[in-house]
């Protein structure tokens, strides 16, 4: 759950951002992972990492590309805006997770405009 909330890992060698637009559809992916039944209703997605090597960093193994997809259970709040800030306020995150393996061409499916911006780790912490 470290490199989802931005912690460094150890073994980077690049650190960086990332940003993307929904491609088909405000929510295809979001909507791809209720309709098939891998999150449940009262879940919502919280986060995505998105991996195109198949190393996954000490992750189980899966076949790139893939996500590894993190869910919020909102049960019990009135909507999941409330979910998310109590989860962030309280620290108390809990999340879910699991892997979904995609064809090359879903990425861009999902993804549209994706922008990965990287820089040699020690440039990052040249100073800290």
């Amino acid at each position: 759950m470290d490199t989802f909330l931005g912690a460094p890992e150890t073994a980077d060698d690049w650190m960086g951002t990332a940003y993307a637009d929904d491609a088909e559809g405000a929510v295809a992916l979001r909507r791809l992972l209720h309709d098939t039944g891998l999150i449940p209703p009262e879940h919502i997605v919280f986060g995505v990492d998105l991996w195109l090597t198949d190393d996954g960093g000490g992750k189980p193994k899966h076949k790139a590309p893939y996500v590894e997809v993190f869910v919020l259970d909102t049960t019990g709040f009135t909507n999941p805006e409330s979910a998310v800030a109590h989860a962030l306020k309280s620290g108390d995150l809990h999340l879910g997770h699991f892997f979904v393996e995609l064809k090359p061409e879903e990425v861009s499916h999902f993804f549209r405009r994706c922008r990965i911006s990287l820089v040699p780790r020690e440039i990052f912490t040249a100073g800290a």
